[in-house]
């Protein structure tokens, strides 16, 4: 599964002068936007970029007083929010947002906190829950931005865990052909004035294109799931960067953005395994989401690497180690 939960720190201090990042031309709602899903994902990040190593970045937990990704003051609140998260407790999530919600009429605040909402239900288990979230995301996600496109990224993944593969896909498939080729900036003239719209279009990409890389595994086509996975990994990559830079003084990775990559590393260690028929050639990547789930505490991560890695074997005819996977994740979900 993928993290969609993804959150992307650019306080940037920069001697240049302000500016907007540019955006892609989002076509409205309606027949204007395909549902149909291109066979090669329209952008697979900064080539420019060498892959930024996985332990450079630290992850933390936001507390009250900060300023998140998007410039949102966090409230206590929303800190308890986002410590509740942090240890998958998904009713004490859900109970500070509610108290948040009734205090705060800021409708940036109440995004923030109905997104963070979406993810503790989809991700820790209510994905039912999650989809009526999500329709709440999308009414702000309008009035703030003129759009749905993160909105419908949250839908679609949560459709797709409640096996409605054929609409979850559908969704997935309208947010890529609304961005097109367009993918968050990895260099900037000046500190960007509209943080808030590129990081929620950049959360929506991400979230879709890992989202399509999942279902397609799921479906069991490989080849096409090992393509959205490596473009997926190539975002992430992009993200990781502007988070290394120098002029980035202030930036903060949450928990979310390790989870989320370390879901698609999974799926793409898998998918590469099965398409090259050599359990080798996923061992890497499998291995790297182990590690980052393992540096955030997250035992379900655990769990879902061993399910992939038996899932690897088996396609591959190796019952024995397809068997002992397996058991070692269901002794980690028992734990």
């Amino acid at each position: 599964m993928l993290k969609p939960g993804l959150l992307v720190a650019l306080a940037l201090i920069i001697s240049s002068c302000s500016a907007p990042v540019p955006l892609p031309q989002i076509l409205p709602e309606g027949p204007g936007i395909a549902t149909t899903l291109p066979d090669t994902p329209p952008t697979r990040g900064d080539p420019r970029l060498r892959r930024v190593p996985l332990d450079a970045i630290k992850f933390s937990v936001y507390q009250t007083g900060d300023s998140n990704d998007v410039g949102v003051t966090v409230t206590p609140e929303l800190a308890s929010a986002y410590a509740a998260y942090d240890r998958h407790d998904v009713d004490a999530v859900v109970a500070a947002i509610d108290a948040l919600m009734a205090r705060t009429t800021d409708p940036r605040t109440r995004f923030v906190a109905l997104s963070l909402r979406f993810d503790a239900l989809a991700w820790l288990g209510r994905p039912a829950d999650a989809e009526a979230a999500a329709e709440e995301v999308a009414k702000l996600e309008r009035a703030l931005l003129g759009h749905e496109l993160l909105a419908r990224s949250m839908r679609g993944l949560a459709r797709m865990a409640l096996w409605d593969y054929d609409s979850a896909l559908a969704d997935l498939a309208r947010v890529v052909r609304a961005i097109g080729g367009w993918s968050m900036p990895t260099s900037f003239s000046g500190p960007p004035t509209n943080v808030f719209e590129f990081k929620s279009l950049g959360e929506a990409q991400m979230r879709a294109y890992g989202g399509i890389a999942w279902l397609h595994f799921l479906r069991k086509d490989y080849p096409a799931a090992l393509r959205w996975a490596e473009a997926t990994e190539g975002l992430y990559n992009d993200v990781y960067y502007v988070l290394t830079l120098p002029y980035c003084f202030g930036c903060r990775a949450s928990v979310g953005l390790g989870e989320g990559r370390a879901y698609n590393l999974a799926a793409l260690g898998a998918a590469r395994g099965i398409v090259q028929k050599d359990p080798k050639a996923g061992v890497g990547a499998l291995e790297e989401a182990q590690r980052l789930f393992a540096s955030i505490k997250s035992s379900q991560g655990l769990a879902v690497v061993q399910a992939y890695r038996s899932m690897l074997a088996m396609e591959l005819g190796h019952l024995e180690d397809a068997e002992k996977f397996a058991q070692e994740g269901e002794r980690i979900a028992a734990t």
